[in-house]
């Protein structure tokens, strides 16, 4: 039977069943009461001769029925962290740390943007000519975001990083490659000493993951707050709370920003904050609860070297609305606030890997990174530089 019979096909039993059940059924049933109908109700409709095709059509109707669709198989591997869906027929995935096309195709835009609603709807957005763009978290962690027409060209552009449900620690990174033994070491003893640490590194190096890791060596007796824009941290202290932040109604009132978030959260007596990413605004919010007594606090910021990272916390601390502040002053905070800065990179084989370890200190009046480890390429080990850091760690090699 060709694809285009098929679908006519599915088509065609899908109306029977949809006729066939009460308008609730769905919201009524669980999983396994509707897996089992559907069963039934294909097997009922679907001509004799045509039986073979069964067990692809109660597994396709349920993907519609229950899931996403096409994509239900994507969604389902826990090989593929990223789908990218560019219009019906284009949808690529990150599969073990490379892109690759995949044969997976919608019937058209129609369809493509059925499954969007979909998606959306159980987690209370939408999207519309009127906003045409949104970034949501879906209940299963994963997020999603959404660009349509007239914007994205002719088709929606949908993007999804799936929610991983291991979280590992430094010794399952370890084994991953991407640090070894001696850098294991130095940052369990970076954590448990209670130093400020930036991951720094562009989109998709495995910066949060590395957060999730060095998390997971904060001691228990510790209270820890998290504050993210979307929920990708977790903690497995038990004195530990996480806050998101929330987007402003359609009024346009009701915005809870990170540096909202920030200043509620030094009243709720936290020894560390985890940050997810730094971007804005409440830079100098989380480099002055870093110097007032949250040491051992962490956060991520884009940034293609550790160099760099500090660049962009001047540049941002800049941004932030605060008159009169000097670029001496502005330094001294940084100098003070930030003790370890770790920067990753993906490369083309798609390994993420730890590429610096460096420490953030004042040097004549001006803000220096000294690299304690350092990775020079793809195959080469992480190395130390000889440098001792001032917190007065023994830097050991493998």
């Amino acid at each position: 039977m060709g694809e285009i019979d098929y679908e006519v096909l599915k088509n065609d039993i899908r109306r029977k069943i949809l006729a066939e059940l009460p308008i609730d059924f769905f919201e009524v049933n669980d999983d396994f009461a509707i897996r089992e109908k559907i069963s039934k109700l294909c097997r009922k409709f679907l001509p004799w001769n045509l039986r073979k095709e069964a067990d692809n059509l109660v597994r396709d109707l349920l993907y519609e029925f229950l899931g996403f669709g096409p994509i239900e198989p994507l969604i389902a591997d826990p090989l593929v962290t990223e789908i990218m869906i560019n219009g019906p027929d284009r949808v690529f995935v990150e599969k073990e740390g490379r892109i690759e096309k995949t044969n997976i195709r919608f019937r058209n835009t129609e369809q493509l943007m059925y499954y969007v609603e979909k998606i959306l709807t159980p987690v209370g957005k939408t999207v519309s000519e009127a906003e045409p763009y949104i970034s949501a978290q879906l209940k299963d962690g994963s997020r999603i975001n959404v660009v349509i027409p007239p914007i994205s060209g002719q088709s929606p552009v949908i993007t999804i990083r799936k929610f991983w449900e291991n979280i590992w620690d430094l010794k399952d990174l370890e084994k991953m490659g991407t640090l070894n033994s001696s850098v294991r070491k130095f940052l369990e003893h970076t954590v448990i000493g209670k130093r400020n640490i930036i991951v720094c590194g562009g989109a998709g190096t495995g910066k949060t993951t590395l957060l999730n890791a060095l998390a997971r060596h904060i001691p228990n007796e510790e209270r820890v707050i998290v504050l993210e824009e979307v929920s990708e941290i977790r903690l497995y202290q038990e004195n530990s709370v996480h806050l998101t932040t929330k987007l402003a109604n359609p009024e346009g009132k009701g915005e809870i920003t990170l540096r909202h978030l920030i200043k509620n959260a030094l009243h709720m007596r936290p020894d560390r904050l985890i940050i997810g990413e730094i971007r804005g605004e409440e830079v100098l919010d989380v480099l002055q609860a870093m110097n007032t007594g949250h040491e051992g606090s962490m956060c991520t910021i884009h940034a293609n070297s550790a160099e760099e990272a500090i660049y962009r916390l001047e540049t941002l601390s800049f941004l932030s609305g605060i008159a009169n502040m000097s670029s001496d002053v502005v330094k001294r905070i940084i100098g003070a606030a930030v003790d370890v800065l770790i920067f990753m990179r993906r490369y083309k084989n798609g390994k993420r890997k730890i590429v610096q370890v460096s420490e953030v200190i004042m040097e004549g009046g001006e803000l220096a990174v000294k690299d304690i480890f350092i990775r020079e390429d793809r195959d080469s080990d992480l190395i130390p530089t000889g440098y001792r850091p001032s917190f007065g760690f023994r830097v050991e090699s493998e």
